[in-house]
């Protein structure tokens, strides 16, 4: 009777330390240091992307972009989304996978490695699985690994790279392709105004508005003829 009670109780004791895979963090990187934006520039997505590369241990940005980046070139490359206040980053896996609370995502080893996913990248490590729960998984899914986003890599590595403040540095760069942007779809007095006003605070997109000036007291005097 003694021994089924030891055992019983052992098996209780595993079982229990294999639950605490539950309790992983969530995978998005609460920013401890933000920037101060001086520059008015907002993503129209809401986001950043940043397409990083390691080399030897060292991570390094490759590209910054205010739309999705959706592929990586190499895979020794991972794709960070950024939200624009900077108070969270995490993967941004371009096959559409949903972000998980729990954190936990179920791997095999026949993964396409040209397919960036939670189970290709080097920003997820293994779950530390413990207990019997664990053993008894493997025995019968042996296929299965699970893994979590590495929240402590994701948050060494935007201080290495100076993650936040290359983005801040980089808005002046989106306001002006932002700024063709709008020139160029623009057709009307009120589109050519709005240009005019949007870039006015741009010392570089000063022969933008030259010629969006220009182009509006056409259409002005166009229209007075007309009338």
């Amino acid at each position: 009777m003694f021994y089924k009670f030891t055992l019983y109780t052992l098996f209780i004791s595993i079982a229990l330390s294999g639950c605490n895979i539950s309790k992983q963090q969530p995978h998005a990187l609460i920013s401890d240091k933000k920037p101060i934006s001086t520059n008015k520039y907002r993503s129209q997505s809401g986001f950043y992307f940043v397409l990083i590369e390691n080399n030897d241990d060292i991570w390094k940005i490759v590209d910054i972009k205010d739309r999705a980046i959706e592929k990586r070139a190499k895979q020794n490359q991972e794709i960070l989304k950024i939200d624009e206040s900077y108070s969270e980053v995490h993967p941004y896996f371009s096959n559409k996978i949903g972000e998980n609370p729990s954190n936990i995502y179920k791997c095999n080893k026949t993964n396409d490695p040209k397919i960036y996913s939670p189970c290709t990248s080097a920003l997820v490590k293994n779950v530390d699985e413990r207990g019997l729960f664990s053993f008894l998984k493997n025995f019968y899914s042996s296929s299965l690994i699970n893994k979590h986003i590495d929240k402590e890599l994701i948050y060494k590595i935007s201080r290495e790279t100076n993650l936040f403040d290359t983005i801040e540095s980089k808005k002046d760069i989106f306001a002006y392709i932002e700024c063709e942007r709008s020139f160029r779809r623009a057709s009307t007095i009120d589109e050519f105004n709005a240009v005019i006003e949007k870039c006015s605070s741009l010392e570089d997109a000063k022969r933008i508005i030259e010629l969006s000036i220009k182009n509006r007291d056409a259409m002005v005097k166009r229209k007075i003829v007309e009338d």
